[in-house]
């Protein structure tokens, strides 16, 4: 939130490439701070039932954040991308387009009352937005710059920061379904 909150200004210096899609880039990082916020509200909120109703609220709160954050990334993805390549901008849209989906199919399976699948897609769904922070938290590291340019590292960057955890939640929910360990 710290390293993207500089861009929330209407100061043309500052906000650079992004001036001309300037609501888009405020959409985006409102959205995706929302999100990140609510999220673990959601995730590890004890006793959520007996909270049922702040519960459906943080939830819309964080899905209204998702669709902002992701509308304005889809925006973003295909006007200021492109001049890094299509590789960095298809990893950047199938990370929004991920986040977005599983975040809709968490929402349809609440209002389905499919509560297991609803858990698990809402996982889905803040891993893929933690993965915006992991990957800027590299990217400000600099800790791969001596692998190659910004245009050959971090389009992988992207995809581990969110496929790498996808496989290890699903292995770790499998897994502990298999053992007993879950009920989930």
């Amino acid at each position: 939130i710290y390293v993207a909150s500089h861009l929330l200004t209407n100061d043309p210096e500052t906000l650079g490439k992004y001036r001309p899609f300037k609501f888009f880039i405020w959409a985006h990082i409102a959205g995706g701070m929302t999100a990140l916020v609510t999220g673990p509200l959601l995730i590890w909120q004890p006793n959520r039932m007996a909270r049922l109703k702040l519960h459906r609220v943080l939830g819309y709160c964080y899905i209204t954040g998702v669709a902002m954050g992701s509308g304005g990334a889809m925006v973003l993805v295909f006007t200021t991308t492109l001049e890094v390549g299509w590789s960095y901008t298809t990893s950047l849209h199938a990370l929004g387009y991920t986040w977005l989906t599983s975040a809709l199919i968490a929402l349809f399976a609440a209002k389905r009352k499919q509560i297991s699948l609803h858990r698990r897609w809402m996982t889905y769904s803040y891993i893929a937005t933690v993965a915006f922070v992991l990957q800027a938290t590299i990217y400000e590291t600099k800790f791969l710059d001596s692998y190659g340019s910004f245009a050959e590292v971090y389009p992988s960057v992207i995809w581990a920061s969110w496929v790498i955890p996808f496989v290890v939640y699903t292995q770790w929910n499998t897994v502990s379904k298999l053992l007993g360990l879950s009920n989930r």
